[in-house]
């Protein structure tokens, strides 16, 4: 057993349920596999959904995990698209109960879209 901060699964426009990440993370509890079982079961923000009545954890699957929820979704304005909602989903968990800092500049001459 190994506990993560932050895990990132690239495997590819093709992605498999199987793997012992997703497994694991459906055994958990702690994602929900789309109906179709060719992903994850996703918000817009590419957050996972849970199988409970309780919210879910932080986990999101951008990109082609979460097709089954979002079929359009293997597209790179869309994924650019999840990715920004996705950010803004995990900049408000990281600043809640916090007083609200500027955001630290991007690198690589990267632009927010804020």
């Amino acid at each position: 057993t190994r506990r993560f901060d932050l895990v990132f699964d690239c495997t590819g426009y093709r992605p498999s349920v199987e793997t012992p990440l997703l497994s694991s993370l459906v055994a958990q509890g702690l994602v929900l596999l789309d109906p179709l079982r060719l992903g994850v079961a996703v918000a817009r923000s590419g957050r996972a959904r849970s199988p409970g009545p309780r919210p879910a954890p932080p986990v999101f699957a951008l990109g082609p995990l979460g097709r089954g929820s979002l079929y359009e979704i293997t597209a790179v304005p869309q994924i650019v698209a999840q990715a920004t909602l996705a950010a803004e989903t995990l900049n408000r968990f990281a600043t809640r109960g916090r007083a609200r800092r500027p955001a630290p500049a991007l690198p690589w001459g990267l632009r927010s879209f804020a």
